[in-house]
């Protein structure tokens, strides 16, 4: 870990990501079980998870992203991480999502997964072959190097 003034803060900080991480984990199965249940004629949670986040759907899509951005932002310029080149290509994902969903939250687009999904799907092809090269699956080449 980085030696800096604010150790005990970072430490926080994964954990509390770390965390959100889990949680985030945990709904999406929710979600896809929901799905599931939908496809074989069960809709009854679907419409309970219909009214409940109906209206705020892109809010929290917003929120979800600013975390990650935040987080992002916080690793490399508050706690000294220096990201690799696979990490910057998925932050350049990452970062317009914050601004686009905002804009698409406040003025009520709800055509904006059209323009949104391309840049979580390009990111996690990129995170995809990340995790292979960080696992020694596939093997590392310059541009996971931090000194390339």
């Amino acid at each position: 870990m980085p030696l800096t003034r604010s150790r005990g803060v970072t430490h926080d900080v994964i954990v509390l990501l770390a965390v959100l991480g889990v949680v985030g984990q945990v709904l999406a199965a929710g979600l896809l079980l929901v799905a599931a249940l939908a496809l074989a004629g069960v809709s009854a949670p679907l419409r309970g998870l219909r009214t409940a986040v109906e209206g705020y759907e892109l809010w929290v899509v917003f929120v979800v992203a600013a975390i990650a951005t935040g987080g992002s932002l916080f690793f490399s310029e508050i706690a000294h991480f220096v990201p690799c080149e696979l990490c910057w290509y998925q932050r350049i994902c990452m970062y317009p999502l914050s601004i686009v969903t905002l804009l698409a939250a406040l003025f009520d687009d709800l055509r904006a997964a059209r323009y949104l999904l391309p840049l979580p799907v390009a990111g996690a092809g990129v995170s995809v072959y990340h995790l292979l090269v960080e696992n020694g699956v596939v093997g590392e080449s310059l541009t996971c190097r931090i000194s390339a």
